[in-house]
């Protein structure tokens, strides 16, 4: 009996010590990986210039992601930590965290030498240097995305359909408008107007210095993504499938017909030149459409592709673990590199991206020579 119990242990001991791993073991692990990535980096045509590790915790994420001038912002979710890295080497400008009020964090922008972070129900005032907190003032409406950006304005769209001029130095609404529903979505500022859209498909231009209306109409019953504003119109992806293109400064239709697809828009398009990519199904296949005449110039079909953003001569689409080349021409697939799980691809200075995981490990990839 004895003889049977000591047995039992050796083999619950070697079991509990293959499960472990030691310090010196997890960094030759983690040396193999980066190895690999280098290797991987390589074939995508760059060569890794920086890696940051936040360490986020098991439970928590990464939740804002945005490169504002010299710093990249990444929060962290649940515990609303603001971590500032110099996009130069990597190194970690400051920490902040907003744990006095457990609101979500949505977004974030920059005005020379302050942060404005936004929530909810609130903007945070940090100094972009230090990242200490400067003031705190309170939203007229509630919102579930972030402004858009005009000089030291930022423009909201709230809860309840109203769209409202933040004057982000004192704190408090400059103009306001009302829609007819909730605005799901960032106001888009271009020139002197600004564009918003809310949840039952109302659309309407805004004069950015007031707020008069410029126009306004309803083209569908809503909208399936972010609408996106070009210098001859505006794109809006509509729940039944359909993708309009307006003319800015009237809001008729710019297009013959709106591109439609009967597996539907799961997003907004990207816009880049004179060409609109719009992804179709559940991510499953992106079209670029001509913005002059709307015509399908190709069609990609290849899962899982989340965004895309022209560098150099190519396009580059990022997936959940992976990034195609791709020809913007032909929407020929050029490459297809394996990388490591990724949340956030965002270009950086002199044709560099930055790759950020879910857990907070971030890359800076410079182009090849």
């Amino acid at each position: 009996m004895l003889k049977r119990a000591l047995s039992f242990c050796l083999v619950l001991a070697l079991v509990l010590s293959a499960g472990c791993t030691s310090p010196k073991q997890s960094e030759v692990r983690r040396r193999q990986q980066d190895a690999t990535l280098a290797g991987q980096i390589q074939q995508l045509g760059y060569n890794l210039f920086w890696a940051a590790d936040l360490g986020v915790p098991r439970g928590g994420d990464v939740g804002v992601v945005q490169l504002l001038g010299d710093l990249v912002i990444v929060t962290e979710r649940p515990a609303n930590i603001i971590t500032a890295l110099r996009v130069e080497d990597g190194s970690i400008a400051w920490r902040q965290i907003l744990a006095d009020r457990p609101e979500i964090i949505i977004g974030a922008v920059r005005v020379e030498g302050e942060i404005y972070i936004n929530s909810e129900n609130a903007i945070y005032t940090l100094d972009a240097r230090t990242g200490r907190q400067l003031t705190y003032s309170a939203l007229a409406q509630s919102v579930t995305a972030p402004p858009s950006l005009y000089y030291s304005t930022a423009m909201f769209g709230g809860i309840d359909g109203l769209v409202f001029a933040h004057d982000l130095t004192p704190g408090f609404a400059k103009w306001r408008y009302q829609l007819s529903a909730m605005i799901p979505t960032s106001p888009v500022v271009y020139a002197n107007t600004v564009f918003v859209a809310d949840r039952n498909g109302v659309v309407a231009m805004l004069d950015i210095v007031g707020g008069e209306l410029l126009w306004k109409r309803q083209p569908t019953d809503g909208l399936a993504g972010a609408p996106v504003v070009t210098p001859t119109g505006v794109l809006v992806p509509t729940i039944d499938n359909k993708l309009y293109f307006l003319n800015r400064a009237t809001g008729k239709d710019a297009w013959p017909l709106p591109f439609r697809d009967a597996a539907g828009l799961p997003a907004g398009p990207v816009a880049l030149g004179s060409v609109a990519y719009q992804p179709v199904g559940n991510y499953d296949a992106w079209v670029a459409l001509s913005l002059v005449t709307g015509e399908v110039a190709w069609r990609l079909e290849q899962p899982g592709i989340r965004n895309v953003m022209r560098v150099g001569d190519n396009l580059l689409m990022p997936a959940d673990d992976r990034i195609f080349v791709v020809d913007p021409q032909t929407g020929k697939l050029l490459k297809d590199v394996p990388l490591l799980p990724l949340d956030t691809v965002l270009p950086g200075p002199d044709n560099s991206l930055i790759l950020v995981t879910p857990q907070g490990r971030l890359l800076r990839i410079n182009p090849l020579p």
